[in-house]
């Protein structure tokens, strides 16, 4: 349990789950590797299945999920409820009814920014004028999309040279030793951290592969900062109206956007 979260619930929360005392509703995650244990239950009115992706990295998990029986799978997205109803050709679970309800933010008040409220205070930025910062996730994962971003990075680095500003965000300790040294790392920062270094970016950059909502670019966009995101079926991402959408691993399409 982050112990952040924690401390924002006001109610206790009881971190051994195999100790659940009786309940009216009990909500778990579809890649959750104890749901089927969750699902027989008896002391357990409603069983739900929340539904927040549909990730081939998770996909073991999320097909025994979905091929057991739940009251209601809520979903975070309308393509996580269409995939849910319409299993995809290479998914092999049953067609379950979804509901959609849309994403919780939590701590989004520390994201809300507009232009006139940023502010350029923890980034070494010396002289802002004239800079371009531009953030992008470092994930040791290569469905992520770091190498995408890196690649597009240093070309318009070798082009613009100190005139941009790049900073990684991420959890992956082993990339404070194989980035470059002109990039600086905000690593494993808290809610509060995430949302002052996003106040302090122009531009965040999301090279994933699959994304089923893409939290990371909706808070960038919270923040007032402009996104380029890969093309992963998110349906907020609006190409020409709230980011630039370019097509997965096309690096040259991404280092265009940016530029």
């Amino acid at each position: 349990i982050n112990p952040e979260i924690e401390r924002m619930c006001e109610t206790p929360i009881h971190v051994n789950y195999k100790v659940i005392p009786e309940a009216d509703i009990l909500i778990t995650n579809s890649d959750n590797p104890y749901n089927e244990f969750f699902n027989n239950l008896p002391q357990v009115k409603k069983k739900v299945l929340l539904k927040l992706s549909h990730n081939p990295r998770f996909k073991k998990l999320e097909e025994d999920s979905l091929k057991l029986k739940w009251d209601v799978i809520l979903t975070s997205s309308q393509w996580l409820k269409d995939v849910t109803e319409n299993p995809l050709p290479n998914w092999n679970h049953p067609s379950h009814p979804a509901k959609r309800i849309g994403w919780y933010h939590y701590g989004h008040e520390a994201f809300d920014k507009v232009p006139t409220s940023r502010s350029y205070n923890t980034i070494n930025v010396p002289d802002k004028n004239g800079k371009i910062v531009v953030g992008f996730l470092a994930h040791q994962h290569p469905s992520k999309g770091t190498k995408e971003s890196l690649d597009a990075l240093i070309a318009l680095k070798a082009k613009y040279k100190d005139q941009l500003i790049v900073v990684a965000i991420g959890e992956w300790p082993e990339f404070q030793t194989i980035k470059p040294n002109w990039i600086q790392y905000a690593f494993n920062l808290n809610r509060k951290a995430l949302a002052n270094c996003f106040a302090q970016l122009d531009i965040f950059i999301s090279s994933s592969y699959t994304e089923g909502l893409g939290r990371l670019s909706l808070e960038a966009m919270s923040s007032s900062v402009t996104v380029v995101m890969s093309a992963t079926n998110a349906e907020f991402a609006k190409d020409g109206e709230n980011c630039l959408v370019v097509p997965v691993k096309d690096t040259n399409a991404l280092a265009a956007a940016i530029e």
